[in-house]
């Protein structure tokens, strides 16, 4: 979160009550959404009165206001990470300008420039951080909720989560290392291929094909090791996967039993499920967010150390 509050703090004042006025949006969103679960419980254990009708006007307001929730939200999201965008451009390029003699590779510095403060610093920002401080607030929120509700399904929801991070960290940790090896050998296997072709006469003169063939060969077999490896990797991986998609079906069995043997409504059960969805929503985020902090240091750091 140091990152996050040091851009915080290099921002415009005008940047600063944007994403301020986003943040707080985006908590009245939420608040929005975990209200859903509680209307849809009086709605259907009052279904049939007079009272059903007056909770679905409700739910309808709430769904009006959550449309124009969004809507502003969007429209101050996207004029807030382009200003946000083009402040560390013109940073950027003010600093590329005064040390213009000193720079050797300016085209390439300007390149760099682009993608940090567009693909990173500005997206990074708000995809991660922003969302990352709100979802966290009501991830505990409702897990509180749920613990007293149902111990057994807090217990399966948090063990969600761990799970979903253990996911999350492997894939990034091994699959993504093996992928970008795969294709840098691979790249680096065409390369030689096209070499052997360009000079396909003179390796016939010195009768050395047979020699380059076999080396080659002997580079993809490298390949798919690394393959199988992966796919080692992968099955290791599917194995958390499957454990992750039989907690739900555990707890719509677990709220099943409870509405059956009358210890909740159908109404709450309903509830509780529709938090449970929200929960997990936010789980995949956190546990993905956690997972890439590194490439959000590693991207203001490499913009600090280039352009400042």
């Amino acid at each position: 979160m140091e990152v996050f509050f040091n851009i915080l703090k290099e921002l415009p004042k005008s940047n600063k009550l944007k994403t301020f006025f986003v943040f707080i949006i985006s908590i009245f969103i939420q608040f929005g959404n975990i209200s859903v679960p509680f209307i849809f419980q009086r709605l259907t254990d009052n279904f049939g009165s007079e009272k059903a009708f007056q909770y679905f006007q409700i739910l309808l307001f709430v769904y009006f206001l959550q449309l124009l929730l969004n809507i502003f939200f969007g429209i101050f999201y996207t004029k807030n990470i382009y200003e946000i965008s083009s402040y560390y451009k013109k940073r950027g390029f003010e600093f590329l300008l005064r040390n213009n003699k000193e720079i050797n590779n300016f085209s390439e510095k300007i390149d760099l420039l682009f993608n940090l403060s567009e693909e990173g610093i500005a997206s990074l920002f708000y995809e991660s951080n922003v969302n990352f401080v709100v979802y966290i607030i009501f991830y505990f929120i409702l897990l509180f909720y749920i613990l007293k509700r149902s111990l057994i399904v807090g217990v399966l929801l948090i063990a969600n989560t761990i799970v979903l991070y253990i996911v999350s960290r492997l894939k990034i940790k091994y699959l993504s290392s093996k992928n970008l090896e795969i294709i840098r050998l691979e790249a680096k296997k065409i390369k030689e291929i096209e070499d052997i072709l360009r000079g396909f006469v003179e390796i016939r003169v010195f009768n050395i094909l047979k020699n380059e063939v076999n080396r080659i060969s002997n580079h993809f077999k490298e390949i798919l090791n690394i393959i199988k490896r992966k796919q080692k990797i992968e099955l290791f991986i599917s194995g958390f996967e499957i454990m992750n998609f039989l907690v739900f079906p555990a707890i719509l069995y677990i709220v099943g039993i409870s509405i059956i043997e009358k210890n909740i409504s159908l109404g709450e059960g309903i509830k509780i499920i529709q938090m449970v969805e929200i929960i997990t929503s936010y789980s995949i985020f956190i546990s993905n967010y956690t997972n890439v902090i590194p490439e959000i240091i590693s991207v203001y750091e490499e913009y600090s150390k280039n352009f400042q």
